[in-house]
């Protein structure tokens, strides 16, 4: 049994919201594992040889104080207590960008260790704060999009628009209005104003997601085209058009089929439910598609396209 599916597996049986914040940031955690890997191989390095070394910086000293806690001790909590400080007292001593920015994605590596979604902010607040202190602004903003996504995750719908907004912003202005990456912007803005009952926000910023999904190349964003269909659904039934409500919902089936099918790992026959209990398919579905089209692919649209089909039946 694969590392993958026993995590799969273990999330899947937690309470929704939590489920889907485990989700993403797993695949957070995935998606930069080079990086952390090669951080930690990195500092793991530098601990033999400088733990000893009287010339060390005070962050350093508590870097690797971190690590003998972690690695030696086997006490991650306090390993991250020493992360934070060594954190401090880098930003106070000036040290190189680069050095902090290694520094806070090992903090988000452990955080992610422990599930512990508010010190996981903190990391992407960090990231985001060295991104903006060198200029590199692509890499801002597409941590500000994941952030914006965990903040999603834990209902922090507010934030959702707000980290999502300065984004789609930037992104707009430096790579151009078509650029792909503003679906995925748009569509978590939709979702989040949606949330929010704010119906004529969610429904403007779903069209625009699909405005440039219709103009551009999008693969891999397919899981939020799916899901601008979905909401764009659920708002015309809140207004009471079910026809038009059930023009979309079959347009967000047609699109989960589309992924279901790009991925190779499922059959119509056995349906999402049923292939949840075979070990393969979890360990396929986590390598193969993102955290955005797995939260789409588990959507009961079948049942929302009965529920507008059958004007008896109340919407959960």
């Amino acid at each position: 049994m694969s590392t993958a599916y026993r995590v799969c597996f273990r999330i899947n049986r937690m309470k929704i919201h939590t489920k889907k914040a485990l989700y993403f940031l797993l695949f957070v955690l995935l998606w930069n594992s080079p990086q952390i890997q090669a951080a930690e191989a990195e500092n793991k390095s530098e601990q033999k040889t400088e733990v000893d070394n009287s010339k060390l910086k005070d962050w350093e000293k508590s870097r690797n104080e971190a690590f003998l806690e972690i690695y030696k001790n086997g006490n991650i909590l306090r390993g991250i207590e020493k992360l934070e400080q060594s954190i401090s007292e880098a930003k106070k001593s000036n040290a190189a960008s680069q050095d902090i920015l290694k520094l806070y994605r090992l903090y988000l590596s452990y955080c992610g260790r422990v599930k512990n979604f508010d010190l996981a902010l903190n990391a992407y607040q960090g990231i985001i704060e060295y991104a903006e202190k060198t200029g590199n602004i692509e890499m801002r903003d597409g941590y500000l999009i994941t952030l914006a996504y965990l903040e999603f995750d834990l209902h922090h719908y507010e934030k959702t628009v707000e980290y999502a907004q300065k984004a789609l912003q930037s992104a707009a202005k430096t790579r151009g209005e078509h650029f792909p990456g503003l679906i995925r912007g748009y569509e978590l803005v939709g979702s989040a104003q949606l949330k929010l009952k704010n119906l004529a926000l969610a429904k403007e910023n779903f069209k625009k997601s699909l405005e440039i999904s219709n103009s551009t190349f999008a693969l891999h964003y397919q899981g939020s085209v799916g899901l601008d269909y979905w909401g764009l659904g659920l708002i015309a039934e809140e207004e009471g058009d079910k026809k038009l409500a059930l023009e979309y919902f079959q347009k967000a089936k047609e699109k989960s089929d589309e992924i279901i099918h790009r991925s190779s790992v499922i059959t119509k026959a056995n349906g999402i439910n049923e292939s949840l209990k075979n070990d393969q398919y979890l360990t396929r579905v986590s390598d193969e598609l993102s955290g955005v089209e797995r939260d789409f692919i588990y959507k009961d649209i079948d049942k929302d396209i009965e529920r507008v089909k059958s004007p008896s039946t109340p919407k959960e």
